[in-house]
């Protein structure tokens, strides 16, 4: 039970930060701070250690 709360939230996580990815126009220094979140995140949800 809490394992599948904690990749729910990690999913919640990966798709706001996907989202302000997606929107970020103004700043590329920016675009590598959400790359440079997102990459953890995305491999706990794919199980990758």
């Amino acid at each position: 039970m809490i394992m599948i709360a904690y990749y729910v939230i990690t999913a919640f996580i990966l798709c706001l930060v996907g989202w302000n990815f997606v929107r970020e126009k103004k700043k590329p220094d920016d675009l590598v701070l959400y790359l440079l979140v997102m990459i953890p995140l995305l491999l706990r949800l794919l199980r990758v250690k």
